[in-house]
């Protein structure tokens, strides 16, 4: 999918996830694209939270880029993943409410309504950082985190949201003594 011309900045844009049909995507940026970088580089200050953004595909280009409603200045809200029916979006983010540095959560997603943020709460999240959700076709939840046990740094783990089992550390040679993130399947 060609996304350079339409969507990128010169700044930080990605990762995305996108719809079913291939006409909606949903795509984490910095604030730094939206102009701030631009009045702050005379002193040499980044300042700047990561948002989620949706963009349409309208002839053939992505347009109509909008930012979600749960951005916010003083948060960061990325790595979105859609679910297969596109009801649902996963994400990470340090807003209030969570259990740790950086939690997995949840909205649902109506056309352009969007629901109450959601935690997934202690059967996924942890008081360190959790990160990098892929949601599978069969709702099994894939993402990283330093919080559960493993092998060194982020590790990649599976949650089976349909019960209350502990996550699943997906071992080696998957997993290494350094960070291990952004896991999809296609």
């Amino acid at each position: 999918v060609e996304l350079v011309n339409d969507l990128n900045t010169v700044l930080h844009d990605g990762p995305i996830t996108m719809s079913q049909d291939g006409n909606t995507i949903f795509f984490a940026r910095d604030s730094h694209s939206e102009g701030s970088f631009e009045k702050d580089k005379k002193n040499k200050v980044k300042l700047g939270q990561q948002g989620i953004y949706k963009a349409t595909k309208v002839n053939g280009k992505w347009s109509n880029i909008e930012a979600l409603p749960i951005n916010s200045t003083k948060y960061s809200v990325g790595n979105p993943s859609l679910s297969q029916d596109g009801n649902t979006l996963y994400f990470t983010s340090n807003m209030p409410g969570g259990l740790g540095e950086t939690d997995i959560w949840k909205i649902s997603v109506q056309g352009n309504n969007y629901g109450t943020p959601q935690n997934l709460g202690a059967k996924v999240n942890t008081s360190a950082r959790e990160t990098f959700p892929f949601i599978s076709d069969n709702n099994t939840l894939y993402f990283s985190s330093n919080g559960w046990t493993g092998f060194g740094g982020l590790d990649i783990f599976k949650a089976n949201l349909k019960d209350n089992s502990e996550p699943i550390n997906l071992g080696q040679p998957m997993n290494t003594s350094k960070d291990d993130f952004s896991f999809s399947m296609n």
